[in-house]
């Protein structure tokens, strides 16, 4: 079996699973997949499809990691609001809340996006001692300094709601704005990783009738066709219901391809030195979407790959230089 039909059997096998009726499994064989859900974190997912007793174990350590990032998102969240600073949880659980079956979404860390006046006042919260890593953005700009949304801070503080995550509130964004930042995030991403995808199916498929999509689609600007991008994968990949709406789900035929066989590789540490990894990382387009601020249809693909690829070198022969 090539990539591309591993990453196409791994998409069939999360297709559905974040409904409340899970779709059933016809019962091929599907372990060719097991190292990339394992290593992708989307086991628990599968599992609700399978219901086979042999992913059990991984789904039971999911689900209590799980419990572990809920108890220290609400534990960030209490001590940032007790220093007079009120974060806007983005992703993560904020995209898992959609899904049935919360816990059995992976939760990784936790991004709190800070009003920038406080920035330096939530640095110094302590949020070190937590299992879990914390993540603060100034704003909207994530770490490595893209902008998660067109929007700023306070419009979408201002926009959001306030849910409960157990007994303590977290505020997170409104859905026309939730719907509109893990699309974009999927895409910047390349679609690394998998259960993104499955972020955007959930909120796409839990737009209610009172749905502002012209909230949702008008600061997309040139970057529309992301979004329609993100919609159209989940659609075609993963069965997404798509909703009523001036919405289009259409995606590239190269990125599909592209999807398809990353979703079927295992990931390995960048090497320059390796032939195999240079020539993967040059091929792969989806390497070099986080470096083009345009529409999709209009990217230079090829000027984008290159500039990924020198720009992976550099990295790591600094990293090389660095080390002791």
């Amino acid at each position: 079996m090539d990539d591309r039909a591993k990453g196409r059997l791994v998409a069939s096998l999360l297709a559905g699973t974040w409904r409340a009726e899970v779709p059933s499994w016809p019962g091929d064989p599907w372990q060719a997949a097991l190292p990339i859900l394992s290593q992708t974190s989307t086991v628990s997912l599968a599992w609700r499809k399978l219901q086979d007793d042999r992913l059990l174990p991984l789904h039971k350590l999911e689900y209590v990691r799980n419990v572990v990032v809920e108890r220290d998102l609400a534990q960030a969240v209490t001590r940032l609001r007790s220093a007079g600073i009120e974060p806007l949880l983005v992703k993560g659980w904020s995209s898992a809340r959609t899904y049935h079956g919360t816990r059995c979404r992976h939760l990784g860390d936790v991004d709190l996006c800070i009003e920038p006046g406080q920035f330096e006042a939530a640095q110094r919260v302590v949020l070190h001692d937590l299992a879990t890593p914390v993540d603060l953005h100034r704003g909207m700009v994530n770490d490595q300094g893209y902008p998660l949304d067109a929007l700023d801070w306070r419009e979408l503080h201002r926009a959001g709601v306030t849910v409960a995550l157990g007994e303590t509130p977290v505020r997170v964004l409104a859905a026309e704005d939730h719907l509109r930042v893990v699309g974009l995030h999927s895409v910047r991403s390349g679609f690394t990783r998998v259960y993104q995808l499955c972020d955007v199916a959930s909120a796409l498929e839990a737009v209610g009738s009172d749905f502002d999509w012209g909230r949702c689609l008008r600061p997309l600007g040139v970057r529309l066709d992301w979004l329609e991008c993100a919609a159209g994968l989940a659609v075609d990949l993963l069965g997404a219901r798509l909703p009523a709406g001036p919405l289009r789900a259409r995606s590239p035929d190269w990125v599909r391809t592209a999807v398809e066989r990353r979703w079927g590789r295992l990931w390995r540490p960048f090497q320059w030195r390796d032939p195999g990894m240079l020539y993967d990382r040059l091929s792969d387009p989806l390497w070099s979407i986080k470096r083009w601020s345009g529409a999709l249809q209009t990217m230079p693909r090829w000027r984008c790959q290159a500039e990924e690829l020198r720009n992976s070198v550099a990295r790591v022969l600094r990293m090389e230089e660095n080390s002791p």
